[in-house]
Parts: C-alpha cells; sequence; structure tokens
C-alpha cells in the first residue's frame, strides 16, 4: 500500500471542497471523528471517485455514515476508559512533580454494517447518542 496523499488540517470553509480535489485513491483513512465525518459526506456527494472510507469516530454522525455505506469500517474507541484513566493517571501525578505518565492501550470496538446494531454495540451506540 503507498500513501498518495495526506490532509492533517482544513482551513474552515473548505472543509467539504478539499477531499474532492485530491487525485483519485482506492480508499480514505480517517484517523479521528471529524475527518470520518467530513469523508463520509464526501463519499456522500461522490467526491472521492469511488475510494472506500475506512476510519476512527465516535458520534452518531459517524455510525450514520456507516450504517449509509458511505463508510465500510468504523473503529470506535472506549472513551468513557480513556477519560477514566486519564483522570486516574493525572490524579496519581499530583504531589508527585517527577512522576511520569504511563501509556496505556485504549479498548476500542470494530463495527461494520453486518454487526451494527448487534448486541454488543447497543451499549457504545447508547453512550454516543448521549
Amino acid at each position: 500500500m503507498k500513501v498518495v496523499w495526506e490532509v492533517t488540517d482544513s482551513s474552515k470553509g473548505e472543509e467539504d471542497e478539499i477531499l474532492e480535489r485530491k487525485s483519485k485513491v482506492d480508499f480514505v483513512a480517517a484517523l479521528d471523528n471529524h475527518s470520518l465525518v467530513l469523508a463520509g459526506r464526501a463519499a456522500a456527494a461522490n467526491n472521492l471517485h469511488g475510494a472506500l472510507v475506512y476510519g476512527v469516530g465516535n458520534s452518531m454522525e459517524a455510525v450514520y455514515c456507516l450504517d449509509t455505506d458511505y463508510v465500510q469500517c468504523l473503529i470506535a474507541p472506549d472513551d468513557f476508559d480513556m477519560g477514566y484513566q486519564s483522570l486516574l493517571g493525572a490524579a496519581k501525578s499530583f504531589g508527585h512533580i517527577f512522576r511520569r505518565a504511563k501509556s496505556r492501550t485504549v479498548g476500542y470496538t470494530v463495527m461494520r454494517k453486518e454487526n451494527l446494531f448487534s448486541k454488543e454495540n447497543q451499549e457504545i451506540l447508547f453512550t454516543m447518542s448521549q
């Protein structure tokens, strides 16, 4: 696989058009929720020239893009655990100036349209909708 182009920051007002101006690719990998939603919108408008979209997301709009086939696969990180572990680490650091933060792996769920509304994903979808 070869990376043909990347978008790291889009200017306000150009977000909706920035992907359609890029050269044709087979896949788009969006590494955050905002990028995934933008890629999903571009796919919905047929502005990705047929590229398949994969990415990381944690919003109902990202789930909608998956449900409507504009996104092929959605990786939903466990944001609750991420926040909890961050606050726990910060609390343990109080009073310890030289304590280094530990790197932690955050859990995630892989969602595809086929398993989107499965029993296992119901809790994740519920927390996203809150």
